[in-house]
This record gives structure tokens, sequence and C-alpha cells, in this order.
């Protein structure tokens, strides 16, 4: 479901006769979601927010997989079962706050995804002469290209520390080809 449709979502279940439930969400942002969710569902129901650092282009049981677990409320005790469970996966849990998260998504995942589209969208091929970096860039488009416009867009939309990111990015980079103008004269 795109994160677009997450609020949509919510006030769906909002309507059912939940009780003895947790919520957990998996949206690749944070504080958006828990905000929705505190702001539609009923007191008694519990909410965990949770982050899958892998999916379908990046999961290998090979690498070290991750997941951010969010104890936003814990009404039924099942953040410790949770965490256990991915633990006993040899997915290693990462407890923080959803502020937290956004902060280091918009650092980690934002600008990879905005890097691997600015990257595809301005013409980046592979060559004959490729080295190792240039190797790991094009994995970078492949893997953040296999994903949708809308999942790319919402991480830039809906994390609130995105569009910083991605100014102090374009503003650095301005900077730089100043340099080496600068340096070429």
């Amino acid at each position: 479901m795109p994160i677009r449709s997450f609020e949509t979502v919510v006030q769906e279940i909002s309507q059912y006769n939940l009780y003895n439930t947790t919520i957990i969400d998996v949206c690749s942002v944070k504080v958006y979601p828990v905000e929705i969710m505190e702001k539609y569902l009923p007191d008694h129901l519990g909410i965990i927010a949770s982050h899958p650092h892998f999916g379908p282009d990046s999961y290998s049981p090979f690498r070290e997989l991750k997941i951010t677990l969010c104890q936003v409320r814990d009404t039924y005790k099942r953040f410790n079962e949770l965490k256990d469970f991915f633990d006993s996966q040899s997915i290693r849990t990462i407890k923080m706050t959803p502020d937290e998260h956004d902060r280091m998504a918009a650092s980690s995942q934002g600008i990879t995804h905005f890097i691997g589209r600015v990257l595809n969208e301005s013409g980046v091929r592979s060559t004959d002469i490729n080295t190792l970096g240039f190797n790991e860039l094009l994995g970078v488009i492949e893997q953040t290209c296999n994903d949708s416009w809308d999942l790319f867009s919402d991480l830039q939309k809906f994390n609130p520390y995105t569009n910083e990111m991605i100014d102090n990015l374009v503003e650095t980079i301005a900077n730089i080809h100043k340099q080496i103008k600068k340096d070429a004269n």
C-alpha cells in the first residue's frame, strides 16, 4: 500500500470493533504513520511502528538484515514478542523513536533513492571502462529505480527531514561545482 493511502486505510480500520489487537505498520517513514495511527485508532489498540530495512530488491540471507521497531503504544505487551521473533530469524532489531528513525532515514534511505533517481534521469549508463565505484553507483540506480515512482515520491514527501537533506545536497553540489570551475581558471 502506498504511504499516501495510509490515512484512508487507518480510518477504515478504526471503524472495526477491534479488541486485544496491536496494529503494526511497515511504512518506510515513521513520524507520519504514527501520527495517523494515534489520531484515528482508539486508545485501547496497541501500536507498534516498524520499518524492515530490506525488501524484494535488497533481501539476501547472506546480508545483515535489520528492522526498526518503535514502541508507540504497547497496550498488549507485544513489542518483546515481535522483537524476539525477528531476533529468532537473524534479523537485527533496532529500537528507536519515529523521529530518530526519520532523521536517520532521510540521510540514508532518502539520499540513496534521491541519488539513484538523479543518476538514472541524467542518463548515467554502463560503459566499457567501468570502475568498481561506478559499478556500485549503477547498483544504486538499479536498486532504487526498480521501486515505483509512488514509493520514491512518498519517501521524499512523508519524511519531514528529506527536503532539508535534498536542499543541503543540492547546495553542496553547487559549491563543489563552483570550486572546480574556480580551480580550472
